[in-house]
């Protein structure tokens, strides 16, 4: 279990890693966001506002606090049945467990890995999204490349 002092160190570290990946003007990623699935709680996110990822931003999180979600956050956790959903298909095909679930929006993409409880203590999604709906190949892409970094940086946490 980390000490305050490097719970504090573990956050910014994380931070920076999700604001970076965000910031790259290459990235289809336009918002990052881990969501806590047993509680409805967002434990971290993204803070950088791309010009098209902008609403998003306004939308899933309140500026005003950096931990508040936005409304079209409070319904979030309801994926939490996902896995388990998906749970009996993987073991009888030899499939194994869901890794991540994509979600083809009509303006936009949401793609989520699905971290299991020994990760941070609870069942929790690391999720990025794009303000647009095209891209799909290169966001599913770009999003398998920055999810081990991230689930480290998170890990840390905890």
């Amino acid at each position: 279990m980390p000490t305050a002092k490097t719970k504090e160190s573990a956050t910014k570290d994380l931070k920076t890693v999700l604001n970076e990946v965000v910031e790259n003007p290459n990235t289809e990623i336009d918002v990052i966001f881990i969501y806590d699935l047993d509680s409805n709680m967002l434990l971290e996110h993204s803070d950088v506002k791309k010009p098209r990822g902008g609403k998003m931003v306004d939308s899933l999180f309140n500026v005003a606090s950096d931990l508040e979600m936005g409304e079209s956050l409070s319904e979030f956790g309801d994926i939490r049945d996902l896995p388990k959903a998906l749970q009996s298909f993987g073991d009888e095909t030899g499939g194994g467990d869901l890794k991540y679930a994509t979600f083809q929006l009509s303006n936009s993409i949401v793609q989520a890995y699905f971290l299991p409880q020994e990760v941070v203590g609870t069942n929790a999604a690391i999720c990025f999204a794009c303000a647009q709906a095209k891209g799909l190949g290169k966001f599913v892409l770009q999003c398998e490349k920055h999810y081990e970094p991230i689930k480290t940086a998170l890990a840390a946490m905890f």
